[in-house]
């Protein structure tokens, strides 16, 4: 396998996980947005 198509390959594997990855972060912050946790640790960070 030359440089080249390697370089290739690397490149489409990692954007395809980065496209499932910020999906899947998108998800998890709407379900646990509204988690009494999550809502004292935003109140915390916006009184610095």
């Amino acid at each position: 396998m030359s440089y080249v198509s390697m370089k290739e390959a690397i490149n489409a594997t990692a954007g395809a996980l980065h496209r499932a990855t910020s999906f899947a972060d998108a998800d998890q912050s709407q379900l646990t947005s509204g988690f009494e946790a999550a809502r004292t640790a935003r109140q915390r960070f916006g009184r610095r």
